[in-house]
């Protein structure tokens, strides 16, 4: 009897051991998934950004014809549209809503929108050298040589371009947070809109980045004294001039698709201009989700390049 209670003890005590080391390592295992979707959602949106400005042989948008502000009379056909000429603004290579959904009532009316969150707008011409082959009917593409460039969509190209003249894709694409994703409607997400080839026109299409993004922050670097730096960090309401912005600084706040039993979030989160508590929402779980915040600096390298140039 003695024996076997002993027994009993050892055991009780190993179960309760593993369990407490099994809680521990499924912890672990979703702060380094949490982690993870962080890196990976700032990821794709850097590599967007350090392309923004790039216009095939040009330097500058002053000579490519076919751009237009959204002040101007439409110029090439787009499906879907965000705002007139949302695809062929090249004056604008990167803007933004400053805890506001621009773009409400168009082509992010009914996307969930999370009310607070940033939304984020980047414009360049694809590094990716085509040829008159890889062209598509409602493809929307950029051909230029070093004096000048011409907008164009479909399969005919643009002439009078000297020999060597290259053909880049053109993107525009904006990111913002949903409150849903395409798995589950209770989970947020990252999504953006960019412009792709449907129905044999320029169409504005929107898909899930990735899960679990409930906050997108962005501070745009300003040079104020053209060397090439940015002086100041501010919101996209505070950038008096587009051509100051050099470089783009993001926060994105990451949290589980599950809540944890037994785990509340009681920290604080500070970041950008933002404060968020878990347990101050409305929300009566969302204080039992793991979460952690990622941010990075983003430089535009080709913005860098027209200072260097004096354009």
């Amino acid at each position: 009897m003695v024996g076997l209670g002993i027994g009993v003890f050892l055991i009780a005590g190993t179960l309760s051991v593993y369990q407490e080391s099994q809680s521990a390592i499924l912890a672990a295992e979703r702060i380094s998934r949490v982690q993870e979707s962080g890196r990976y959602a700032l990821q794709a949106i850097e590599e967007d950004i350090r392309a923004v400005g790039a216009w095939g042989m040009l330097n500058s948008t002053e000579f490519v014809t076919g751009r237009a502000t959204p002040a101007d009379p439409v110029n090439l056909p787009l499906a879907g549209a965000c705002e007139p000429n949302w695809a062929v603004n090249l004056e604008t290579p990167v803007e933004g809503g400053e805890n506001v959904n621009p773009y409400a009532a168009s082509c992010l009316a009914g996307v969930g929108y999370v009310p607070g969150t940033d939304v984020l707008v980047v414009r360049y011409a694809d590094q990716r050298d085509l040829t008159a082959a890889d062209l598509a009917p409602g493809g929307l593409y950029l051909r230029s040589d070093q004096i000048k460039g011409e907008l164009f969509t479909g399969v005919a190209l643009p002439a009078g371009f000297a020999p060597g003249a290259r053909i880049n894709e053109l993107h525009t694409v904006s990111y913002f947070v949903s409150s849903a994703s395409d798995v589950d409607d209770e989970v947020p997400s990252l999504r953006r809109a960019f412009v792709d080839m449907t129905g044999g026109q320029p169409t504005v299409l929107i898909e899930e980045v990735i899960s679990g993004v409930e906050d997108l922050q962005i501070q745009y670097g300003v040079d104020l004294t053209n060397d090439g730096s940015a002086n100041s960090y501010v919101g996209a309401d505070l950038v008096a001039d587009p051509e100051t912005i050099v470089s783009v600084r993001l926060w994105a706040r990451i949290r589980t698709d599950r809540p944890e039993l037994g785990f509340t979030d009681d920290r604080t989160w500070i970041y950008s201009e933002q404060q968020y508590n878990a347990g101050a929402t409305p929300g009566t779980d969302d204080d039992a989700f793991r979460r952690t915040v990622v941010s990075k600096t983003i430089e535009l390298r080709n913005r860098r390049t027209d200072i260097f140039n004096g354009v």
